[in-house]
């Protein structure tokens, strides 16, 4: 609090009104520990009858499928064969679902932006939250990563550095050169060498430095449980957007937050850069889906399918986060 007073009565009164809004985050007593998801089994969570029906007709009128009728013919075959037997589906069906929507979208998105350009540094995508100079230190990476730590039995002074900390990744870097924030520009290696590092300066007593650096790790474990951070620099607009909405409604609206702090499970994490590629892996089976809800739907804020994937996103961040912050301290 001390901190606040040189702000002003005015910053001060402020302060104590959005504090009362923001929820109370308590260490969670009884987790339990869990299989991730396996990567040999299908993600279909998303996808129902009404998307094949749904790529059936826009496959029909596609610029993209009608230079080749081989193709059209095939692909459409297909899919009547996939709707045949889903969900019973296999990893390869769910790829040609994944794929033609990715063709489709990205047929549409030229249409209907045709001026994208794809990054633009002024418009940072806004998963983060509050930075490690605000008054107030809440927002979607900040209220995992102290969760995460509480719920894992990190002490309330350790576990607010973890998430003052936690968007520092962020602050200072333009969008178009966060890089590394992504699956396939190494995210996960970043994610497992700050952990490392976290892990060796607490047994060396730097405790400070040492939450810090789990900070750091969680922010990229939490990066790649946002769909458009599992492929690299595509679909920008949407992305803003889509981070936007999540931040926006992260207490309100759909209030993802209380959602996600209230799941009691966490994923035992031995190798942190192979939890985060699965982790990742997982999460990119909803990036054609969310981005052709979004482009398909004026009201995809509202949209079931879409809420129903951003759960699992905030879900699968959470239960990596606590076992990230176990595999440290």
């Amino acid at each position: 609090m001390k901190s606040i007073w040189k702000f002003g009565l005015p910053v001060l009164i402020a302060f104590l009104v959005v504090l009362s809004a923001v929820p109370a985050v308590t260490a969670t007593t009884e987790l339990t520990a869990i299989d991730p998801p396996d990567p040999n089994t299908p993600n279909i969570i998303g996808l129902s009858t009404k998307t094949i029906d749904r790529l059936i007709e826009r496959i029909d009128v596609s610029e993209s499928f009608a230079a080749s009728s081989a193709k059209k013919q095939n692909t459409l075959a297909e899919l009547q064969r996939i709707k045949t037997i889903f969900p019973n589906v296999t990893l390869a069906d769910v790829q040609l679902i994944d794929d033609t929507l990715a063709t489709l979208n990205k047929e549409f998105r030229s249409k209907k932006y045709p001026d994208e350009s794809g990054s633009n540094g002024n418009n940072n995508p806004k998963w983060g939250g509050s930075g490690t100079s605000d008054p107030i230190i809440s927002g979607t990476h900040n209220d995992l990563s102290r969760q995460a730590a509480l719920s894992m039995g990190v002490s309330s002074s350790n576990a607010e550095t973890v998430g003052r900390y936690a968007l520092e990744p962020d602050e200072g870097i333009p969008y178009i050169s966060s890089i590394g924030h992504f699956l396939p520009t190494g995210a996960a290696d970043y994610a497992e060498s700050n952990a490392n590092d976290a892990k060796n300066l607490l047994v060396q007593g730097q405790t400070f430095e040492g939450y810090r650096k789990l900070a750091h790790s969680l922010h990229f474990i939490q990066d790649l449980s946002v769909p458009f951070h599992t492929i690299a620099y595509q679909n920008f607009l949407n992305h803003l957007n889509y981070e936007n909405y999540v931040f926006n409604d992260w207490t309100s609206g759909q209030n993802f937050y209380s959602s996600t702090m209230s799941d009691p499970y966490y994923y035992e994490v031995s190798d942190v850069s192979t939890s985060a590629e699965n982790l990742g892996n997982y999460i990119n089976a909803y990036v054609d889906r969310i981005d052709e809800i979004m482009l398909q739907d004026s009201a995809w804020q509202s949209n079931t399918e879409l809420i129903t994937m951003t759960k699992d996103c905030l879900t699968q961040a959470i239960r990596y986060s606590r076992g990230t912050v176990g595999y440290v301290v």
